[in-house]
């Protein structure tokens, strides 16, 4: 264009100095139209939209002024993290965006649909970054921290580590999992006191009954079961409770209920593995996954792996005391007791608590009253299942599936681990008053063990009488719809297949 006018005004005679005048003051004229009708100064220049904005860099973030606006349906401003919030394109509409430091686009929608970046600019902003940790005993994992601004516009957003720490940019309230909290460390007891509501309805999907049951998915979920013992929980995922061996100075996970306070809900583990769960109260009782499954407590499909459990008196990997039902669940790992009732999966099963179709390949040790599944066996019942761990007891009642059964019943079940104790010791039970004990086994090699209470010596079988098909000939179980051979291994349950 400026050609044209230089060649136009060579050919009207005009001199040249006069002709360098004009052509300057043209110039001028473009660019100052430009710049209003283009907006664009600095950066990429739209040849279609339409309008004056005004965008000023700010201590965090930017602010945008729309003065004239002639076909621009919407704008969008695009944030350093690629988040985005729509903005009110009228004339004299004023906005700020607190996102902190870096580069953020205004984007224009037109009326045709069309969008077209119009202005990029980089504010050096440097908002301040809060951290805090997120607990209720314990840190919680995986919990959703957000700060938004005065208008309720969300600023940043974190997920909580294994240690619950969390790091959001400083804006005017801070929200947990929704909720209001303070800035800095958060107790969400306190948060739920606030709230009205329990912990568990804090952190987890689900409303705690038996059609919305609550979803445990991290270590820091297992322990909130602690806030409301009668409520139904599933778990999601494998869960890495590897982490608890910090928790609590050292002592770890704190078990789930106790004997003044029981569970007396339900959780079904939905056959996923948690993982390292670690324990370490030489001084307490009832120790394990939980405390104390109380009458009407149901635990089912649950699995507890890897774990190392230390208490003093009634102790296993899965409750230190079982008067409720537990079904189809396992433990692996090492569970002590420096006293008495301590076993693989569970310490002492009482007041009619079931056990069935479970197991424990987890070695135990303890005082006395010690087995591979079960310690002792107070007026509960045992049925299909085996434990194939080590178990050492240093006096008496010490046996390969349970130390001691008064008025108890075992049926269908087995053990293979070696047994050593002082006296009373048995390769299934170590000693057995009142009860009854049918169709169970044990492998009078593994175990060491030639007999056992309450069994003839004949239902120690040898190692190649257990193992693959031939244990369908000398073992009376059901393996049509409980039981399976397993080719060179002890018999399984069809749960595990």
């Amino acid at each position: 264009m400026i050609d044209k006018y230089r060649d136009k005004l060579y050919e009207k005679g005009v001199s040249p100095v006069i002709g360098v005048i004009l052509l300057v003051a043209v110039t001028v004229a473009l660019v100052a139209l430009a710049t209003v009708i283009v907006f664009d100064i600095g950066s990429e220049v739209s040849d279609t939209a339409d309008a004056t904005v005004d965008i000023q860099e700010t201590s965090t973030g930017i602010s945008v002024d729309v003065i004239r606006n002639e076909n621009i349906d919407e704008l969008r401003v695009v944030s350093p993290d690629g988040s985005s919030q729509t903005l009110d394109s009228d004339v004299g509409s004023s906005h700020t965006i607190e996102d902190g430091g870096g580069s953020y686009s205004i984007v224009a929608t037109l009326g045709d649909g069309s969008e077209e970046t119009i202005r990029t600019i980089t504010s050096s902003a440097d908002s301040s970054v809060l951290s805090g940790t997120v607990s209720y005993n314990p840190p919680a994992e995986g919990v959703l921290v957000e700060s938004y601004d005065s208008e309720g516009n969300l600023v940043d957003s974190d997920l909580t580590n294994a240690n619950g720490v969390y790091n959001v940019k400083e804006a005017d309230e801070l929200r947990v999992n929704g909720f209001t909290a303070s800035y800095g460390d958060v107790d969400l007891n306190t948060v739920a006191s606030n709230e009205g509501i329990s912990v568990p309805s804090l952190l987890m999907n689900g409303d705690g009954s038996s059609s919305s049951p609550y979803e445990i998915s991290t270590a820091s979920d297992l322990q909130a079961m602690q806030g409301d013992l009668s409520a139904d929980y599933i778990v999601v995922n494998d869960i890495d409770a590897s982490g608890t061996v910090n928790w609590n100075n050292g002592q770890g996970f704190n078990p789930i209920g106790d004997y003044d306070v029981s569970f007396t809900g339900s959780l079904d583990g939905k056959k996923y593995d948690i993982s390292g769960l670690n324990i370490k109260r030489q001084s307490e009782n009832y120790v394990g996954l939980f405390g104390e499954i109380g009458a009407g407590g149901e635990v089912k499909n649950v699995g507890v792996i890897n774990v190392n459990m230390t208490g003093d008196k009634k102790v296993g990997s899965l409750a230190g005391i079982n008067s409720g039902t537990v079904s189809n669940s396992y433990s692996t790992g090492n569970v002590t007791g420096e006293s008495y009732f301590v076993g693989g999966l569970v310490g002492s099963n009482s007041n009619n608590g079931n056990i069935s179709n479970s197991y424990s390949t987890g070695n135990v040790s303890g005082e006395e009253q010690v087995g591979g599944l079960v310690g002792e066996n107070d007026n509960g019942n045992i049925s299909n299942s085996y434990s194939t761990g080590n178990v050492t007891g240093e006096s008496y009642y010490v046996g390969g599936l349970v130390g001691y059964n008064y008025k108890g019943t075992v049926s269908n079940s087995y053990s293979t681990g070696n047994v050593t104790g002082g006296e009373e010791v048995g390769g299934l039970l170590g000693s057995s008053s009142s009860g009854s004990v049918s169709d169970s086994y044990w492998d009078i090699e593994s175990t060491g063990q030639s007999s056992s209470a309450g069994l003839p010596d004949s239902n120690g079988l040898t190692t190649s009488k257990m193992q693959g098909s031939s244990a369908e000939g000398n073992m009376n179980f059901d393996f049509t719809s409980t039981w399976s051979t397993v080719t060179g291994d002890y018999p399984e349950l069809q749960w595990q297949e």
